[in-house]
């Protein structure tokens, strides 16, 4: 399984989980506090745990319709293997 994590501003928040939820069966969303060139801003994580076989490409998919929606120069997306018990 892979873990997904996704980093962007918390605004919008119900439109970026409805449209998430039209990839994924589910995820986690974190309310953070990111920095950004120095300065902080109220973010979001939002962790994905999937085995699904397109996932990269849908997290594409939804990477550049949150930096459209939100005016966001960038959307930051990182991944790692996980063990699930």
């Amino acid at each position: 399984m892979k873990v997904y994590k996704l980093y962007t501003e918390r605004k919008n928040l119900k439109w970026i989980c409805g449209m998430i939820s039209e990839y994924f069966d589910g995820f986690t969303v974190y309310k953070t506090l990111g920095y950004w060139r120095g300065k902080p801003e109220k973010s979001v994580c939002i962790e994905i745990i999937t085995d699904q076989m397109l996932a990269e490409y849908w997290l594409e998919v939804i990477r550049k319709k949150i930096e459209g929606y939100n005016w966001q120069d960038e959307v930051l997306i990182t991944k790692s293997e996980v063990e699930v018990l």
